[in-house]
């Protein structure tokens, strides 16, 4: 919900945090397992031929440069439910056009936080990258 809320109603956020989302729904398709894919066609109503313009509509990969916020983003390297590779795409793309974000990749684990010390070190970065952007005018 993050990646897609920053760019379809940009100047609502000040900042915002991103941990383990969807940017692509198409290439989320494309990548999952059966039973993942089942679940994309209960929640966007239909398979991406059926709907690509909702697919579309709903990927913030393709509206990266309405992009105002400050974007934390966090993912896991071994995730096999949200794979990294659409979010590193993302992340490129956000690089080109000269937008503010952190990229943080944890490499040994996947979907689910697996070690405390990386679920502290994940709340300790998001709560730093808000107090950073929304507390610092507050001074």
């Amino acid at each position: 919900m993050t990646y897609i809320a920053t760019v379809k109603a940009p100047d609502m956020w000040k900042a915002a945090v991103a941990i383990v989302g969807i940017v692509d729904w198409l290439e989320m398709y494309e990548l999952s397992d059966a039973a993942f894919r089942s679940f994309i066609e209960r929640l966007l109503a239909g398979k991406p031929e059926e709907k690509i313009e909702l697919y579309k509509d709903r990927s913030a990969t393709n509206f990266a440069e309405k992009l105002k916020a400050p974007l934390l983003i966090w993912h896991r390297a071994n995730d096999s439910r949200v794979p990294l590779k659409p979010v590193l795409k993302y992340a490129m793309k956000l690089l080109d056009l000269n937008k503010n974000f952190e990229l943080h990749v944890v490499p040994e684990e996947g979907h689910g936080p697996q070690r405390i010390e990386n679920m502290l070190k994940q709340t300790i970065y998001m709560i730093e990258f808000l107090r950073k952007y929304l507390i610092r005018d507050q001074t």
